[in-house]
């Protein structure tokens, strides 16, 4: 009896165990987008509101991190072809990048919500690490290879990315440098990152710019992606706001500090100001356009932009003094988290539910 309800458990387990790896193969490089959103989300509440919700998607975090890290890695380990694959992929490639910017946010809700210093800046050098090799890989295979990227076929906002990877670096490397002997090292490092990132901006917005107005834009084409173009802006504010106080408080990068308080000027003016052009053809995508408001693993690139703007306006409120702004975050928190409520039911119902149901 022993043998056969043993037997019987394997035949049970066999399904489960192949629904995982099936996940874990299908699993995309940009899957710690999902940390990314969960992540900014949980400090904008920590920073304007009562810290309930910021709690509870901490406590979310804490496992979906090292999950999808680990599954990461596997996939890494069983499929590097796969892998490959997706690098040399013009829409996908950019999408590993959020495993940068995911380590670097998941790193600022330890630092913000925990006494664990070290382990944020443990998670600091490791996302330093990865960006290196990512970053390179990415441009090198973009450069080298035969046929060229089109700005109709594969350029989209996911390139901003990069940005994105950069600037979240020079966060967390600001709000950790006290946990390292050469603080001023590890501010120097931020700020090149954020006036790299900066540039990096600059130079991608007016690519996309350039095929938004001169290029051919299908309905399905306005991907979910392209808010991270005020993503990428905001996020440029907040490191901008950070790093004020700390270049200031070293003489060799005190010059710099009425620069950096101008950026942080510039980066909000300018995602606040892609707000209601990215709502007007979200808009315009769905309602005449007639695209299906239908899960999609991009939706969470629409979240986290909402819970970094809510971040930026916070923090250069801060800044700049001006008692006005901060009505804004108020509002935004509860827009970032309805909208974070809304993409994570929507990936239960559509991903996870049918594969193990499936599985069953």
């Amino acid at each position: 009896m022993a043998r056969h309800r043993t037997m019987a458990d394997r035949a049970v387990a066999k399904p489960g165990l192949a629904a995982v790896a099936q996940l874990i193969r299908d699993l995309p490089g940009g899957s710690l987008a999902f940390v990314m959103a969960t992540g900014v989300v949980s400090i904008a509440d920590d920073l304007v509101g009562r810290g309930d919700v910021a709690e509870i998607l901490f406590a979310i975090n804490l496992i979906a991190f090292p999950v999808l890290s680990v599954a990461l890695l596997l996939r890494l380990v069983r499929c590097p072809s796969a892998f490959l694959t997706e690098l040399r992929d013009d829409r996908c490639g950019p999408g590993l990048l959020t495993i940068v910017a995911g380590t670097s946010v998941f790193g600022d809700q330890i630092r913000l919500l925990t006494s664990h210093q070290s382990v944020a800046a443990g998670l600091w050098l490791a996302a330093l690490a990865i960006w290196t090799c990512l970053i390179y890989c990415l441009f090198a295979v973009a450069t080298l290879k035969p046929v060229k990227l089109s700005f109709g076929g594969g350029f989209d906002g996911n390139w901003l990315l990069v940005v994105v990877a950069t600037q979240s670096l020079a966060i967390l490397g600001t709000g950790v440098r006290k946990a390292f002997g050469a603080c001023e090292t590890v501010v120097f490092i931020s700020l090149c990152l954020f006036l790299l990132g900066g540039i990096l901006y600059l130079v991608i917005i007016t690519l996309i710019l350039y095929r938004w107005l001169f290029e051919e834009m299908r309905p399905e084409q306005l991907t979910p992606s392209y808010w991270i173009n005020m993503g990428a802006a905001a996020i440029a504010t907040v490191a901008a706001v950070q790093l004020v106080p700390a270049v200031r408080a070293y003489p060799a990068l005190a010059d710099t500090g009425g620069f950096v308080v101008g950026a942080a000027v510039l980066f909000w003016s300018v995602a606040t100001w892609w707000l209601p052009l990215l709502v007007a053809v979200m808009v315009w995508r769905h309602v005449v356009g007639g695209v299906a408001l239908t899960y999609r693993f991009e939706y969470w690139s629409m979240v986290f932009p909402l819970g970094m703007y809510t971040v930026a306006t916070f923090s250069f409120a801060q800044l700049v003094g001006i008692a006005a702004l901060f009505l804004i975050p108020r509002i935004f928190l509860w827009i970032g988290v309805a909208a974070w409520c809304v993409v994570f039911f929507g990936m239960l119902r559509n991903c996870l539910v049918p594969a193990f149901a499936g599985a069953g």
